[in-house]
């Protein structure tokens, strides 16, 4: 990133007047606003880590990165094994992160910090890719703004920091390989089609979902630059055939051990016209704050996010104003309507147009939005993300295709490039307004919902210091969304066992003797840990831990309360 901010973008035509001047008087302004906006959302991130309390979801990788790495036999979201490594987390979730994150562990522990700390390095890292797409292939100026709308946008930090989905990894992925086919497109060299093969495949790996978007990119890269990619294959020839080949291993792979397991489970789906309705409003409440807000806090904020109208509005102002272009050189001479436009994006060696590069990302996020329409299991907010940067990418661009047409009717030129500053200002004040809000909601413990809780990592401190020879070493957890987060945070040196038990509790509620049906034998002594009845997330699972204790009573033990939170708690149980 250092050296795409200190290196020339692609050369165009000057687009003259004050960008000029700016340019002449300031020439590395524009790296350092990038810089500083790159900076601000690092040391934002890493003090908003601690905020909310780890979720279930968000942990459940640790157990493959820690004590059920290599050489385990633990099966606590550890799908597939080779080796004794842990390879697939869940059927459509590989190990990739857990292999990462692996060695973060080991030197600094298990803490919401060194959790949440790397993804947020992870979504820096994420935006500066994307900064370095436009940068390249826009110019500076469009960069700072992308820079901008990115460094601003809420929902995807928190969702990135907060990394239940997962989708830190994801967007990382996804923006490299945009650059790449961009890179590859432009340049006709190999690395970049490896970094292009690679991307796609790990992007695969790390979570079936991917796969959407590496199919509708290149989908939708075949249909922009067709001309481009027969030059692409005439100039490499040869040397295409090891990256596309290690791509289609892992993708075959993907499928056959990702994809057909999960077909075996399918899921109901809808009308056509139903399903359009729910994926728009999945996207539409995910990109304004609206669904986070109900799922962290349970409220709906006040302030809404105005990232996904703005690049529809910079999409259609951008087209508009390339059609009125179009029709204005169509009504001049030959020769004075080709003076000073961009080059012909489709020539040997010349870069790509701003226009069409445009009309990629608008194409590929289409093509991914029908995607996810025919997909029945694209339900929640980290499945909407997956269409970022496209957003940041279209209003970047937008402003691109306005600047590389300096010939074109002055007033035009200002009026688009006034109107779509207007929608920006809009867009990233909104944004702001959004992320105190939400920023102020999770900071405190009591705005929060259940699942995002600071009581799983309280109750892990205190167990861990209850730890003795005389204490149990099995807990046992009677709900979901509390046993990824206790198994992370207890201390290494308790040597606790954490059984996450919730199915079991709430298939076997109604059982005569609770602790029979749990196969706990006589005069065993664990540990419980529950939510409290206000708070249980499983229907049922509450009741079902008074009912064992009240098994565990009538064979002749006992309990007593070991930690109390606002919505855990535990309890020393002997059965």
């Amino acid at each position: 990133m250092t050296r795409t901010l200190t290196s020339k973008p692609e050369t165009r035509p000057s687009s003259g007047g004050a960008a000029d001047r700016l340019r002449r008087r300031f020439p590395q302004l524009p790296g350092w606003l990038i810089l500083v906006l790159l900076a601000g959302a690092l040391v934002g991130g890493i003090l908003l880590s601690p905020f909310p309390g780890l979720q279930y979801d968000e942990t459940l990788f640790v157990n493959a990165a820690t004590t059920g790495g290599p050489g385990s036999d633990s099966t606590q979201f550890v799908a597939a094994r080779y080796a004794g490594v842990p390879v697939l987390l869940m059927r459509y979730i590989g190990a990739l992160k857990a292999w990462l994150m692996a060695p973060v562990f080991s030197i600094f522990g298990v803490s919401v910090e060194s959790v949440r700390i790397p993804m947020v390095v992870v979504l820096v890292l994420t935006v500066a890719v994307v900064v370095a797409i436009v940068w390249r292939h826009a110019g500076r100026w469009p960069a700072v703004v992308a820079a901008l709308v990115a460094t601003t946008d809420p929902v995807f930090a928190l969702m990135s920091r907060a990394d239940w989905g997962p989708v830190a990894l994801a967007g990382l992925f996804r923006a490299v390989a945009l650059l790449a086919v961009l890179r590859l497109l432009s340049t006709r060299r190999t690395r970049w089609l490896w970094v292009l093969a690679i991307s796609l495949s790990l992007g695969a790996f790390n979570k079936l979902d991917f796969s959407l978007f590496a199919l509708s990119m290149v989908a939708a890269a075949l249909i922009v630059f067709g001309r481009r990619w027969v030059l692409v294959l005439t100039t490499l020839r040869w040397r295409i055939a090891p990256p596309a080949v290690v791509a289609a291993i892992v993708f075959g792979w993907v499928f056959i051990n990702m994809f057909i397991p999960s077909t075996r489970q399918p899921v109901a789906g809808q009308g056509i016209r139903a399903t359009l309705l729910s994926r728009t409003n999945l996207v539409t409440l995910t990109f304004d704050g609206r669904y986070l807000g109900e799922y962290m806090a349970g409220v709906r904020p006040t302030i809404m996010g105005l990232l996904l109208p703005a690049s529809l509005i910079a999409l259609v102002v951008a087209l508009l104003f390339l059609a009125i272009a179009r029709w204005l050189r169509g009504r001049k001479p030959a020769a004075e309507a080709d003076s000073g436009e961009a080059p012909a994006d489709q020539e040997h060696g010349a870069p790509i147009s701003n226009g069409r590069i445009l009309v990629f990302f608008a194409l590929a996020g289409l093509l991914l939005f029908l995607a996810m329409c025919v997909t029945p299991e694209v339900t929640g907010p980290h499945h909407a993300e997956m269409l970022w940067p496209y957003p940041v990418l279209l209003i970047a661009f937008a402003f691109g295709c306005v600047i590389e047409r300096r010939s074109v009717l002055r007033v035009l030129r200002v009026g688009t490039l006034s109107v779509m500053s207007v929608v920006v200002v809009v867009a990233v004040v909104s944004q702001l307004g959004l992320g105190i809000q939400t920023a102020q909601i999770l900071a405190d413990p009591g705005d929060r919902t259940v699942i995002w809780s600071d009581d799983p990592d309280a109750a892990a401190a205190r167990l861990s210091q209850l730890d003795s020879p005389t204490t149990p070493d099995l807990v046992l957890v009677a709900d979901w969304g509390i046993a990824n987060q206790v198994a992370a945070l207890v201390a290494p040196s308790a040597h606790l066992r954490v059984a996450d038990r919730w199915g079991d509790f709430v298939g076997n509620a109604s059982a005569p003797d609770l602790a029979a049906a749990l196969q706990i034998a006589p005069g065993a002594h664990f540990y419980l840990l529950e939510h409290t009845a206000e708070s249980e997330i499983m229907t049922g699972s509450t009741e079902a831990g008074a009912e064992l204790l009240s098994a565990c009573q009538a064979r002749g033990g006992a309990h007593h309360r070991v930690y109390s939170g606002a919505s855990v708690v535990g309890y020393d149980v002997t059965c």
